[in-house]
């Protein structure tokens, strides 16, 4: 697993380069993880290496099955949930506590999925930014970023 740095493009090549699947951590710091997991992803793709890698994004913006959704369309395989399992560990939850949060949110991600028209997660949500549209946002430069319509397009 390699955390990507501002210099993630030459990052991502060198590791490539070196055979097999490849993991690669984006963390928020100076831009919101759903903007770098956005752009990585459409970079990846457009150098048709987006079957080699994985992208597990880690943000502290991810409180629900909704976010996990949102990361996962705008790119991501993998998303960290650690601020609900935060919150329920401190409030003294037990393991089944935490299973019962997953299972809730595994749930509600079948339930987005299916209401989206998906009917495989892995295979038809990753990347599919047209299923998005950004409410409440400024429409050119984030929407573009991001990759999606803005709301009522």
């Amino acid at each position: 697993m390699e955390y990507l740095s501002t210099d993630w493009r030459q990052q991502i090549l060198d590791a490539l380069d070196e055979g097999g699947r490849r993991f690669f951590v984006v963390q928020e710091r100076d831009e919101p993880a759903p903007l770098v997991v956005a752009r990585i992803d459409e970079w990846l793709t457009e150098h048709r290496v987006r079957g080699d890698a994985f992208i597990l994004a880690i943000s502290d913006g991810v409180h629900c099955a909704e976010d996990v959704f949102k990361m996962v369309c705008l790119g991501a395989d993998l998303v960290s949930i650690n601020v609900p399992v935060d919150v329920v560990v401190s409030k003294g939850g037990t393991t089944e506590h935490i299973e019962n949060l997953l299972a809730g949110i595994q749930k509600e991600i079948s339930l987005l999925s299916g209401a989206a028209g998906v009917t495989s997660v892995g295979r038809s949500l990753r990347g599919s930014r047209e299923l998005l549209r950004a409410v409440g946002l400024p429409p050119t430069e984030v929407c573009q970023s991001l990759g999606v319509k803005a709301g009522g397009e």
